[in-house]
């Protein structure tokens, strides 16, 4: 007790002078390994939390179900991929639990599952979970980032993969990361706070759609042919276009968009439905 004491009232000064307490990783897991061929894994992370994996069928080699016991309760069960990971982590006196998941399946999917125990308080909640990047998750230990005083869940943005390309094609794979604040309410979808970064990954593309612009010999009819984009730029475009709205500059992405295709087609045609379909992807 006198030490939890301690740990708070040094995050509190630290608060009070204007500096950020430090972001720990108390505990790292990789639950494959953790296993050694036994039917149930059990982990302790510290805390008084442990994770449990088994597999759920002999016929699937990656198909787990998770349990997360606080104490002698289980706070969490599910089925799903394969859990890979887990990490807990300490941050002003309050602990976060993150397991990473593979959904398993073609493309497909890493996701998170996030559980935390606020100042102040002996009980573990489950906040939510998030995230379908391409491929498999990052580490646990990797997926919570700091910024400006919060916490955010860290994945990558995968909602654009097959969006007028094959996904061997495709420019728009994993194309940024993207984030969900940690609020004693759950996980909240809330990228503005790196809007810096999405803005100097909009100036890199700039960068690439000027050089795939001089590789043209001639002017195509349209963004799209057909179903499909007709050539890369179309797409860069589209992932410019994508970073803008994600720093909350909405009208430069419109406006550069529209005067890009303007420039370099022969017609604006498609221009309307990718505004669409890009709105409704981002769920705006």
């Amino acid at each position: 007790m006198i030490t939890a004491l301690v740990v708070l009232a040094a995050a509190a000064l630290a608060v009070e002078a204007g500096e950020a307490p430090p972001l720990r990783v108390l505990a790292r897991l990789v639950l494959p390994t953790t296993q050694s061929g036994l039917p149930m894994a059990w982990a302790p992370t510290g805390d008084g939390l442990t994770v449990k994996v088994k597999p759920n069928t002999e016929e699937c080699s990656y198909c787990e179900s998770l349990t997360v016991v606080a104490g002698d309760r289980a706070i969490f069960e599910t089925e799903g991929g394969s859990f890979q990971s887990a990490a807990l982590y300490e941050y002003a006196g309050a602990s976060h639990l993150v397991v990473a998941e593979y959904t398993g399946g073609a493309h497909c999917c890493g996701t998170y599952h996030v559980f935390s125990r606020l100042t102040g308080t002996g009980s573990w909640r489950y906040l939510g979970s998030s995230g379908e990047q391409n491929g498999g998750p990052f580490n646990a230990w990797d997926a919570i980032v700091l910024k400006d005083g919060e916490l955010y869940l860290r994945e990558l943005d995968n909602r654009f993969d097959y969006f007028h390309a094959c996904h061997a094609c495709s420019l728009l794979v994993n194309m940024t990361s993207i984030y969900s604040k940690l609020t004693p309410s759950g996980l909240v979808k809330d990228s503005l706070a790196f809007r810096k970064d999405y803005l100097e990954q909009a100036a890199t593309m700039k960068r690439e759609i000027k050089a795939e612009t001089a590789k043209r010999t001639e002017k195509p009819s349209a963004i799209l042919s057909g179903a499909d984009f007709t050539d890369d730029l179309g797409q860069l475009l589209v992932k410019r276009t994508i970073l803008y709205l994600q720093a909350g500059e909405d009208h430069r992405a419109w406006e550069t968009f529209e005067a890009d295709v303007r420039r370099n087609y022969q017609s604006v045609e498609g221009v309307d439905l990718l505004r669409k379909e890009i709105l409704e992807s981002l769920g705006r």
